[in-house]
């Protein structure tokens, strides 16, 4: 699919490739949460990689070549740390593929304990369930997604609670400064973050431990945020303004919740969710500043 990169720089397209990867990596998540229930979790049906993930598997290890980045696995070599147990094995049974044993835990205890903070989304979710409701009903997508759809709306654009600058100006003039003002193109202050940027450091955040770019990217989008609520909107564009600050502490929001998908795995997948939803409200954001160069020729 094609991106397209509006005045904002923002990539409108492709934010929802990233739904794949957070949606495999909660469902390991999950994985690890059934611990809490003191049995051994599965890995997914070939019903359920199929419908998110390519099924090719070079070197028949049972971990497809999609998945052996996340795990830092080699795709050509079925055993990476030469244990005698392939890579999908090792996932399975929630060990590292990359290091061999004894002490290999894919998700140390520490991990999985904060995980089930009661605090979390995760626990909450936990607690809509009956402390013997069986691993089906734990891994369930029907019960995940419904949750999350029950959840997400407080992680998603809130304009009406918005507070913005705005100025009396008005006309040609008054608009082509406010836009250049929240252009990433015009004003230099603003730092441009793509889709694939964001994708790129959660694999690097969730699957190797390399927090450095997600949390780079989290400091960019607080930045730009504080730029964009200094800007002071004409009162023609000042409900488009709304709607853009809205959405970008959204983006922030949603972004962070990722960043943390290890220590709350459900919250996580609302962030995904959340991030393919707000694809959409940027394209609306778009069409609306797309819509005022044309009324004042601005384009």
């Amino acid at each position: 699919m094609p991106s397209s990169i509006n005045r904002l720089g923002i990539v409108v397209a492709g934010i929802a490739a990233l739904v794949i990867v957070a949606i495999w990596t909660l469902f390991m998540g999950t994985r690890a949460v059934w611990r809490h229930f003191h049995e051994p979790a599965p890995i997914a049906t070939e019903e359920h990689k199929t419908d998110v993930l390519s099924d090719q598997d070079t070197d028949q290890d049972g971990l497809s070549d999609d998945l052996e980045p996340i795990y830092r696995s080699n795709p050509v070599v079925a055993d990476t740390d030469l244990d005698g147990t392939n890579d999908g094995d090792e996932v399975v049974a929630l060990r590292d593929p990359t290091t061999a044993g004894p002490d290999d835990a894919l998700f140390p205890e520490n991990v999985t304990n904060n995980a089930l903070n009661e605090n979390t989304l995760t626990n909450k979710y936990l607690q809509t369930l009956p402390a013997d409701a069986p691993r089906e009903e734990v891994l369930s997508p029907e019960k995940l997604e419904g949750f999350v759809d029950q959840n997400r709306q407080q992680f998603l654009p809130q304009p009406a609670s918005i507070l913005i600058k705005t100025t009396t100006e008005e006309g040609r003039a008054a608009i082509e400064a406010y836009l250049n003002t929240v252009s990433s193109s015009h004003n230099t202050k603003l730092v441009f973050i793509s889709s694939d940027d964001i994708a790129q450091a959660f694999q690097k955040s969730f699957g190797q431990e390399q927090h450095a770019d997600l949390d780079a990217i989290i400091e960019k989008l607080k930045a730009n945020i504080a730029i964009l609520k200094e800007a002071a909107a004409p009162a023609e564009a000042a409900e488009l303004h709304k709607k853009l600050v809205a959405a970008s502490e959204a983006l922030l929001q949603n972004v962070q919740l990722l960043r943390n998908m290890k220590v709350d795995y459900v919250a996580g997948l609302i962030g995904a969710k959340n991030l393919e939803g707000l694809a959409t409200t940027f394209t609306e954001i778009t069409t609306s500043i797309k819509d005022l160069e044309s009324k004042y020729g601005l384009e």
